[in-house]
This record gives C-alpha cells, structure tokens and sequence, in this order.
C-alpha cells in the first residue's frame, strides 16, 4: 500500500536520524506513517491514515488487517493463467496503434531493409522524412495508448468481469479472479493517464467512470491525480456537485466484504481522505484533509470532519437541518457548466 517511512526528520529543532523497526507479521494499511525510531510490534495492523507517533495498543487491533489490501486472497494459479494471457491479449492490442505507424514508416521509399557500413546505418536514422515518425511514435504513445487501454479495460469489465455487487467477500475462484483481474487490466495509474486526455476535473472523466460501472451525479469537480484503491466501480455513488480534493483513496471492497461507498450531493472530499467500504458522506457535508471515513460510518448532512484519530474522523462541526436543505451549486458548477463566470 500507500505508505510513507521515515528514517530522517526535524524535529524540535534538531534533525533526528534513527532506525525502525518493523516486527513479524506486522501489516501496514495506506496512508500509513512511519516516524523515526518506531517500533512496529510483531502482529500489529496500522490502520489506514494512522501514525506511528505516539502509538497506542488501542491504535492497533488485528480488525485493521482486513483493510491492506496486500493480504486480500488471489485466485490460484488454474484462474491466474488464463488472467495474464488476456492481459497480454489487451497489452498486444494497447501497442496497435505504434504497430501501425512503423508499418507505415516501413513502407516507404527511403526505408532501407539491408545496411552495409556505418554510413548507411547513420543514412538510415538521419532521413529527414523519418524524423516525422519518430515524432508521431511519440506522439500515439502519449495520445493513443492511454485511451486504448481505457477502452480495453472498459470492454472486458462489461464482457468478462461484469458487475460487482455488495455483499460477503466470496471465497471462489471465480470471485476471486474478478476482483484480481480488475485490478490489473485497469489500474489506477492507467485511468489516470486517460483522464489527463480528457480533463482530469471535468464531466469527461464522469462519463468514463459511469461506463466503468459507478452511479455519477452532474458537475462533480475530480481530482486532478486520481483515485487509488477504487477496482468495484459498480459500488461508488457520486451525487451531484461533489468536489473532491487529491490523492484520496476510496476503498469499495475490504478482506471480509464489498459494501458501496456513497458521497451524497454538494459533499466536499478533501485532499489525502480514505474512504473505507460502505462509509456515506452527506449532504453538503465536508470531509477535511487527511481524513478517514471509517467502514459503514455515516457522516451528517452539513457536518465538517477531519484527520484520523483511532480509526474515525475528528467531527468539528455537527450537521444540521439547514445544511441538510442547503443548496449544493458550487462555484465550480456555476462556472463550467451554467456558464455563470465573470469572464463569460
């Protein structure tokens, strides 16, 4: 997972240099901070968006393991096989579009098959007409691949994969295999990249994330890096003028089960949250940075929390009726979509 560890800092003025110290067995969740000097105990499970500064027995139950996503259970090897030969099949059809232009490149007159000296070989890479085509590999690599994959991914979710639903964690191969194989045909990292095609805040990424399978509102502002952890399309709700800060994780499906996670209209995800299965953020209520919203909690329409603290939010504000009843429009709304901008 996501995890930072520290052998170094500053602190009170003076710059610390010291070991750390993990014990067997021990599990690190996202987010997770290290300090120097820490001391790991065997067995214990950090929790997610939790520290090592100051750490209490009560900081670290064994219920924490269930989100690391490092120790979900895999398929066999029966179902892992077939997994990595259409992985190859997508990875084939994804450099297509580079296949395509060295087959145009190879075609052409000044394409020489047979070099004879180093004066042909420096002939062959100084064309000028070839240097056209080295501008376009680059040019499809940056372009092209990105939304091939997406579109890949996209095709098997729906023919192969098909929905996730809530409920226990089942223990088949088959159940397995699907959340497995999703992780791997459309990572993160590569939903990304296509997004940052389309635009990475704008209604082009809710399109594509509704073709993935999630229930996705109207002028929802994304974050522009993404989400990590997010595999269970099926199970996100999105509803309308949520803002979402960088860098937070939304977690659909732990060790033990799949539950959806549901950001109701006007919500505001700040930047670094966690947001762990079946967690709701209400209306026009605001999540603050570094903050978790644990398993199955519901955080009141109109109510402002923030950071981690054993494994919850810190609430500052409680909701209320007013909040509740509030519009949800945000200046993000009004601007890009409603055309309601100063400079307009």
């Amino acid at each position: 997972d996501d995890v930072t560890v520290r052998g170094f800092c500053l602190e009170a003025g003076r710059m610390r240099l010291l070991g750390v110290t993990l014990g067997d067995g021990c599990s690190l969740c996202t987010k997770v901070s290290v300090h120097p000097g820490s001391v790991v105990p065997r067995g214990a499970c950090l929790g997610p968006l939790s520290s090592t500064y100051h750490m209490l027995p009560e900081d670290v139950p064994a219920s924490n393991r269930l989100f690391c996503s490092q120790t979900f259970p895999e398929p066999n090897w029966c179902w892992k096989a077939p997994g990595l030969l259409l992985l190859l099949v997508v990875w084939a059809v994804q450099q297509a579009p580079l296949l395509l232009v060295l087959q145009s490149m190879c075609l052409q007159p000044w394409y020489k098959k047979d070099l004879e000296g180093y004066g042909d070989v420096l002939e062959w890479f100084l064309t000028p007409d070839r240097v056209g085509y080295y501008v376009a590999l680059r040019v499809v690599r940056a372009c092209a691949l990105p939304m091939v994959r997406l579109a890949c991914g996209i095709a098997v979710k729906w023919l192969v994969i098909g929905r996730f639903t809530a409920g226990q964690r089942k223990r088949s191969g088959w159940q397995l295999f699907k959340h497995w194989l999703m992780a791997r045909v459309l990572p993160p990292e590569a939903l990304h990249e296509a997004t940052q095609l389309i635009g990475a805040h704008y209604g082009g990424v809710s399109a594509v994330l509704r073709m993935l399978g999630a229930k996705v509102g109207r002028r929802v502002y994304w974050p522009g890096s993404g989400f990590q952890g997010l595999v269970e399309y099926d199970l996100l709700e999105v509803g309308d003028d949520v803002v979402f800060g960088s860098r937070s994780v939304i977690m659909c499906c732990d060790g033990e089960e799949a539950l959806p996670v549901r950001i109701k209209d006007g919500a505001n995800v700040a930047d670094r949250c966690v947001l762990l299965p079946g967690s709701t953020v209400g209306r026009n209520a605001l999540l603050g940075s570094g903050g978790l919203a644990a398993k199955g909690v519901v955080l009141e329409a109109g109510s402002k929390s923030v950071g981690s603290r054993q494994g919850a939010a810190l609430l500052l504000e409680p909701g209320s009726a007013a909040a509740a009843s509030a519009p949800t429009e945000r200046p993000f709304g009004r601007a890009f979509y409603g055309g309601g901008a100063s400079y307009t």
